[in-house]
């Protein structure tokens, strides 16, 4: 939260019965801001460490064993994009 304004005014149609103008209002306005940091957990993080297992798929399998490869390296695929 950045920051709150706050104003005064009326309604300007007509509202459970009351005319319009009738009445007054407290309009209230919320201000809100996302620091780098949230990019960073949210977006970037979590691509890297899709990446890192990526990277360990290939070293931890052994390399006759094709299939398995393939199944996950689709997973962290569709992981990325989902």
């Amino acid at each position: 939260l950045k920051a709150v304004g706050y104003a005064l005014g009326s309604n300007h149609v007509n509202v459970w019965g009351n005319p319009a103008g009738s009445r007054p209002c407290l309009m209230l306005s919320l201000h809100i801001a996302r620091t780098p940091a949230f990019y960073e957990q949210k977006g970037i993080l979590p691509l890297y460490a899709v990446l890192v297992f990526g990277l360990l798929c290939y070293y931890a399998l052994e390399p006759t064993d094709l299939p398995s490869r393939i199944s996950i390296m689709a997973a962290l695929f569709l992981t990325v994009f989902a």
